[in-house]
């Protein structure tokens, strides 16, 4: 899987796990519902940024790591 693939799948997987649908998550991001649809489909070439990046990970408890593929343990230790 190329990079924006795992990140969709990993992003969707982790907001389920966490009992979030789309709009809540994306009220606790600030974002529109479009932009959580996007980067939840691994077709779009939409990534968030380095910022965004940061408040995703904080909000579903994991490593930008794990969200982006470069490793496969969810949580820092």
């Amino acid at each position: 899987m190329i990079l924006k693939e795992i990140f969709a799948v990993r992003l969707k997987e982790l907001r389920l796990k966490n009992n979030l649908n789309i709009p809540q998550f994306a009220q606790l991001l600030g974002v529109n519902i479009r932009l959580i649809k996007f980067y939840e489909n691994s077709k779009s070439k939409t990534l968030p940024t380095v910022d965004r990046l940061k408040q995703i990970c904080i909000h579903l408890n994991c490593s930008a790591d794990y969200l982006i593929g470069l490793s496969d343990v969810e949580k820092k230790s």
